[in-house]
């Protein structure tokens, strides 16, 4: 698997995946996960963003917003054909060594409250829950993670 900086190129891959990852979640948050919505474009524009390839192609891909503090993992969004397969954690652990690289020591990210699923998965991983809030429409919660 490589991690590598996302490109324009990039654009119809993460457009699909965006849309196969968050889709099943629809029917338990009544709309579309925040995700699901956002301009791939512009996110790829303003921040970093990075996507896991594989041997058959773009397999999952992961925004990141640093100019927060702590810096925020924004979204993370896997291939359903691919998931359980060690992408998410790749693509979480290039952006924890890139992180830890520019000296950071914590980041944050938040999860819808109905995506139990991603709930327990931060929760196994070490993650602390930090607080609950409704932002934009959506029950998020938040956690942290130290480097």
């Amino acid at each position: 698997m490589n991690i590598r900086p996302a490109t324009a190129d990039d654009l119809t891959a993460l457009a699909r995946i965006q849309k196969a990852a968050f889709e099943a979640y629809v029917p338990e948050i009544g709309k579309a996960p925040a995700p699901m919505v956002v301009n791939l474009s512009a996110q790829l524009e303003t921040y970093p963003v990075f996507v896991a390839e594989t041997e058959t192609g773009i397999a999952g891909y992961l925004i990141l917003d640093d100019a927060r503090d702590p810096p925020l993992l924004d979204t993370i969004a896997v291939d359903p054909a691919e998931q359980g397969q060690g992408v998410g954690g790749a693509l979480i652990g290039h952006m924890e060594d890139r992180l830890r690289a520019e000296g950071c020591r914590r980041y944050v990210l938040y999860t819808n409250a109905k995506m139990t699923k991603t709930l327990a998965l931060y929760r196994r991983r070490g993650y602390t829950e930090t607080r609950h809030v409704v932002e934009d429409g959506y029950e998020r919660i938040y956690f942290e993670k130290a480097l």
